[in-house]
């Protein structure tokens, strides 16, 4: 189909609708009364009609696009100059560095900031006829469900499928459906073709691993060391305060990858097919080598903040720390204790001043001594608000997952995989 066919055929489709309203009075970001269990192709005609007018270059489409699909709208010099004002305290060494003059480069460029693909056209139709991995065509309509949704959030934009043969530079990544912790989950296999592995045409094959040489493309993880760095925090804490209860907290940040959105160029490189839909994602997708990479440097700028920051100072107690229930205190004699040794010494002065936290890519694990786990976990809220957004701004939810906040602080708390007791002071893994 040449370009003057594909017009021609967006022509009809819309005339056939009676579509008389302009595309960008259309295109107006209003939430329907009710969540859509389906994707919609008038929809997507009308992004197609839209990137039609930019030459189907979607760069441009998605620039013009503006709103929610990029971050134009937030004002980052003023968000990273508070974020610097704010770290009033010195970090502890063993903490993952806070990244900033990258990280603000995410939010305002977004990602990958740098790389090289290789497109090979000979591989859309490969792709295109293979359509996704088994599972996937086994559970169709609860994938359309999962990717309506989606769209309700605007985590990704779609246009009839015909459209992958005129979009130059595009990816086909094959689609995965799996079922984890009873959910449903979509993946996208950045990494194989139709037939496995592909050097090719997969997306994960022209990303390095995360490594501090190639900070742009793919940035280095400090998560691997998490788990480890908050019992150490429990540890020391119990050293310096022997007679006092510590309490921990736990939370998890919703749709974390959708949230690091993509440079409208590098998009189309993790773009994927569903049913009659070419969809393109506006956020990092699961199953990117690099979206745990930036995405966590991101995370740990937050946890940076909510650990050296002075947002118990500078902001009004926030609502979800303010209403926290807490236990009743412990019989002295419950609580066991630690013993400090050349390495794990009594926390220093400068470090009772700190706030704990340890952060697993999107976990984050809060620990304080009773009287402090209040600030504790505001400190934490607000890091997250400041950088990932306030609750409803671009009318979407908080950025903190709901159905995995729990309104108690106690002394049992599962992060991980893992139930830690900062009372007798012991790790067990659940069966």
């Amino acid at each position: 189909m040449s370009k003057a066919q594909a017009q021609w055929y967006l022509y009809q489709q819309l005339r056939l609708k009676a579509v008389t309203a302009p595309i960008s009075q259309l295109l107006e970001k209003r939430p329907p009364p009710t969540k859509p269990k389906t994707l919609s192709m008038d929809r997507s005609l009308l992004h197609a009609c839209a990137l039609l007018r930019f030459h189907f270059y979607y760069g441009d489409f998605l620039r013009w696009m503006g709103g929610e699909y990029t971050n134009r709208h937030r004002d980052w010099d003023q968000t990273f100059d508070t974020i610097q004002s704010l770290r009033e305290r010195k970090p502890p060494l063993t903490n993952p560095p806070a990244d900033l003059e990258r990280g603000k480069r995410i939010f305002t460029q977004g990602v990958p900031l740098k790389g090289d693909f290789v497109c090979p056209v000979d591989e859309i139709p490969i792709r295109d006829k293979y359509d996704n991995h088994p599972a996937v065509k086994q559970n169709y309509a609860a994938v359309e469900e999962k990717f309506a949704k989606e769209e309700q959030k605007s985590f990704h934009i779609h246009f009839p499928r015909f459209l992958v043969y005129f979009i130059v530079g595009l990816l086909l990544n094959p689609l995965q459906w799996e079922f984890d912790k009873e959910k449903g989950r979509i993946c996208v296999d950045c990494t194989n073709g139709a037939n496995g592995p592909d050097n090719a045409g997969s997306a994960n094959t022209h990303i390095p691993k995360p490594s501090p040489e190639n900070p742009d493309e793919c940035p280095p993880v400090f998560y691997a060391t998490a788990f480890m760095r908050f019992l150490i925090l429990i540890w020391r804490i119990r050293i310096t305060f022997p007679g006092i209860e510590i309490l921990l907290h736990a939370d998890d940040l919703d749709s974390a990858f959708r949230r690091i959105l993509y440079s409208p160029e590098m998009a189309i490189l993790f773009a994927y097919i569903f049913g009659p839909y070419l969809i393109i994602p506006v956020g990092q997708v699961f199953g990117s080598r690099s979206a745990p990479s930036f995405f966590s440097l991101t995370s740990d700028i937050r946890a940076d903040l909510a650990t050296t920051g002075s947002l118990v100072e500078n902001f009004d107690t926030h609502h979800q720390a303010k209403h926290i229930e807490i236990p009743l205190p412990p019989n002295p004699l419950d609580l066991t204790p630690a013993i400090a040794d050349d390495l794990n010494l009594p926390l220093s002065d400068d470090e009772q001043n700190n706030y704990h936290n340890a952060t697993f890519v999107d976990d984050n694990g809060v620990c304080a001594v009773r009287d402090k786990i209040v600030s504790a976990l505001h400190q934490s809220l607000v890091a997250a608000f400041l950088l990932f957004g306030w609750p409803w701004q671009d009318r979407r939810s908080s950025c903190m997952a709901e159905d995995k906040w729990s309104n108690v602080a106690s002394y049992l708390v599962l992060f991980l995989g893992f139930y830690i007791n900062s009372r007798t002071m012991t790790v067990t893994w659940p069966l």
